[in-house]
């Protein structure tokens, strides 16, 4: 393994990715099905939140190390890892969008308007990044090298094909969330002002909209809790690939 974590790290790396990820994945599996089978009256199947969930129940298994076994499935990890991934930050980027448009323009809440665009954004995206990754024969396929899980090779797509779109995304999503949370307590503190001459109807009407957008919000709150350590790891791997923080690794998985 690596010169700089032992085997007894990297074999602790691959124990937690495999037990954190079954775990991640069973509650991603959970959670979908929640929103399929005991939402379906109240909701439609087919919006933001149900497909990132699904992603996030991939997204782990990309991360269990079975890459390892052959040269072909360390491939398939490669671009699981980058294609997984990326969509994760994609479809949380279409939560911002459908929360921005409700809470901060005020809009009708219409699952399904944007969703063919959000699809096509999701899945198109790192579908043609991992597309061009192939061509260029930039994703890691050697089951004997010394990392924990395969992904892109390090160098300058590995840079412009995820670290751009990311930190695109990261600084997009905190510019729309930040927005969003004032907007929130703004309208918060004026509904309390206006509780005595608005009518019922459209008091609570503006109550509904304010704690649907709380609720969709804690979804991203734990998505960005939970990846926390991995965006770190990401960042560190990019200043300093060839040496690994073990730490770092393990909040990773």
């Amino acid at each position: 393994m690596s010169s700089v974590l032992s085997t007894h790290q990297h074999e602790l790396i691959h124990d937690a990715s495999v037990g954190l990820g079954s775990l991640s994945a069973l509650v991603s599996l959970l959670v979908i099905y929640v929103h399929v089978r005991l939402r379906l009256s109240k909701r439609p199947r087919d919006d933001p939140v149900l497909w990132l969930s699904v992603v996030c129940f991939f997204a782990p298994l990309s991360n269990m190390g079975i890459g390892r076994r052959s040269d072909p499935l360390c491939a398939m990890e490669a671009v699981a890892n980058q294609f997984f991934y990326l969509a994760s930050f994609l479809w949380v980027s279409c939560i911002a969008h459908q929360l921005y448009g409700v809470i901060v323009w005020s809009r009708t809440l219409h699952f399904r308007e944007n969703m063919p665009v959000y699809h096509v954004f999701s899945w198109g995206i790192p579908s043609a990044t991992v597309s061009l990754l192939l061509f260029l024969g930039q994703v890691q396929t050697d089951s004997s090298a010394e990392y924990d899980w395969c992904w892109i090779r390090p160098g300058p797509w590995r840079f412009a094909l995820f670290y751009i779109p990311l930190i695109i995304l990261l600084v997009l999503n905190a510019l729309a969330y930040i927005n969003i949370s004032v907007t929130v307590y703004r309208r918060y503190r004026q509904n309390l002002l206006e509780a005595g001459q608005a009518t019922p109807s459209s008091l609570g009407s503006r109550l509904l909209t304010l704690n649907w957008g709380l609720r969709a919000s804690l979804y991203l709150f734990v998505f960005v809790v939970t990846r926390t350590g991995s965006i770190a790891n990401r960042f560190q791997e990019l200043a300093h690939p060839e040496n690994p923080i073990f730490a770092l690794r393990m909040m990773h998985v």
